[in-house]
């Protein structure tokens, strides 16, 4: 994988592989696992590992607290969540 993109969060569908570690994600999964329309955020590097579920990619951003206050842009924060992730 190419550094540049390493641990950078992205929003895609949601597949039928996918899995979470927290209790409230995994009840969200359940319930959109029926739906097609479903989106999900995960992170590179974490393959599979679920982090946020919506139904629309919209509804996924908007869960983020300084995205839903138009502080920061979506890509602005996923550069945030990079930078940090190299220096744990």
């Amino acid at each position: 994988m190419k550094k540049r993109k390493i641990y950078k969060p992205y929003i895609r569908r949601m597949k039928k592989t996918d899995y979470a570690t927290d209790f409230q994600t995994v009840i969200r999964l359940a319930f959109y696992e029926s739906r097609k329309n479903a989106f999900v955020m995960v992170q590179r590097g974490f393959p599979g590992k679920v982090f946020l579920v919506g139904q629309s990619k919209r509804d996924v951003m908007n869960m983020i607290v300084t995205i839903s206050l138009r502080e920061k842009t979506f890509k602005q924060w996923a550069g945030e969540i990079q930078k940090n992730a190299f220096l744990m």
